[in-house]
């Protein structure tokens, strides 16, 4: 009995583990949005980036958050640039890293061309 539990914790253990990855997009900058007065609510939406595992969808692109201004202020001036310059960037997520409203942040940021 105890042994037939033992199994089934590392069974569902590993299971849950496997259901969190990384995911990545290469596309223009459809919208940068500064919500200045709430915490991790600046936002993109990037072209062609349409699924991200559980990451939530707005328009039929994947919603990533910056988590603050003090720990993201490059990777959204980095944003901004592209949107400006009219440059693809290449955005990564993680499913699993998520903020309290079920959002995903940005992992990684980088001009694409």
């Amino acid at each position: 009995m105890l042994r037939s539990l033992f199994l089934s914790s590392i069974v569902l253990f590993m299971s849950s583990s496997v259901s969190a990855a990384q995911f990545s997009g290469i596309g223009y900058i459809n919208k940068i949005v500064a919500i200045p007065a709430k915490t991790n609510a600046d936002y993109i939406l990037v072209d062609n980036f349409t699924l991200a595992g559980s990451c939530p969808l707005s328009h039929g692109m994947v919603v990533v958050r910056f988590k603050s201004a003090e720990e993201d202020h490059r990777a959204y001036s980095l944003a901004m640039a592209a949107k400006m310059a009219n440059k693809r960037i290449k955005l990564a997520v993680d499913d699993s890293v998520k903020n309290s409203s079920g959002y995903c942040y940005v992992i990684s940021l980088e001009l694409n061309e």
